[in-house]
């Protein structure tokens, strides 16, 4: 749901595609683009996304910081940390990730920002014995943005106080977050993405449902046209829909659907139902 697949060089092509699509120059009201989860994600033991990852550093390497480095190479201004940990470091507090490979070899400017209190994480990975702890780990690694923790706001002045974090590290990131938004234009007009009329407009357009429908059909991946059954003909007597997305309206949006309608959704059954003959039978099974 939140990768490209496990082909480095294919995800290498789509990291890049979505951030010029997403980002572009930075006019016309693009958004900028958060490259995530960085890194070693998707080998996370068990599948699990706060788990360990215990790898090669050519694996790593070559498989796995590819697409990052894409995205980066691409323009993006943020990336986000992961969840995981990669040889026992999380990644959210990893300097090594953060600032030796991601600033000095890659020349990344932008900031970085934590995945949902990945830097709480790092206490139950037993590489911070507290929330305090934990920030001034990941401040001083190069986490520039706390995505829900709440560690910075309620320990960065201690921390400073306490001599754990220095003033100018601080610093550093937030010139790094104010630099992009400034070039965001948001201290001009911060509510220039909450157009209500802008959204009525442009969302949900024919043009925009034809571009969507022609990436459905170039992403379809057919692996055996057993008889040439495709293209289904409409001439077909019976067609049987079988599993328990056939009829769905909700799973088909994706989990990140955000404000999408399933009332916007034709599912499965709709579609057999508006391209073949009134007299095919159509047979409906949720369960084999």
């Amino acid at each position: 749901m939140e990768g490209s697949g496990e082909d480095t060089y294919l995800g290498s092509l789509m990291a890049a595609a979505r951030v010029k699509g997403y980002q572009g120059n930075l006019s016309d009201l693009n958004i900028i683009a958060c490259v995530k989860h960085y890194a070693g994600y998707g080998g996370a033991e068990g599948g699990r996304d706060y788990n360990t990852v215990d790898i090669s550093e050519r694996t790593f390497r070559d498989i796995y910081l590819p697409p990052y480095k894409a995205g980066v190479d691409a323009g993006a201004h943020t990336l986000m940390a992961s969840f995981n940990e990669i040889g026992g470091i999380p990644a959210s507090g990893s300097k090594y990730l953060l600032n030796d490979i991601l600033r000095d070899e890659w020349g990344f400017k932008g900031f970085v920002v934590s995945d949902w209190n990945s830097i709480g994480e790092l206490i139950p990975h037993g590489f911070a014995s507290d929330l305090k702890h934990a920030g001034e780990v990941s401040l001083n690694a190069g986490l520039d943005m706390d995505m829900e923790s709440r560690s910075y706001i309620t320990h960065l002045k201690q921390l400073v106080d306490d001599g754990k974090v220095d003033e100018s590290t601080i610093d550093e990131s937030v010139k790094r977050i104010l630099r992009i938004k400034f070039m965001l234009g948001l201290f001009d007009n911060p509510y220039a993405y909450c157009d209500k009329e802008r959204e009525q407009k442009i969302l949900m357009t024919n043009d925009i449902k034809l571009a969507s429908l022609e990436v459905a059909k170039r992403s379809f991946v057919l692996l055996k046209n057993e008889k040439n059954i495709l293209p289904l003909k409409k001439d077909y007597k019976k067609i049987a829909i079988i599993g328990p997305l056939a009829n769905n309206s909700d799973d088909p949006i994706g989990g990140w659907g955000g404000l999408g309608d399933s009332a916007d959704v034709t599912t499965v059954v709709e579609g057999f139902k508006n391209y073949v003959d009134d007299e095919v039978h159509k047979y409906y099974f949720k369960r084999m």
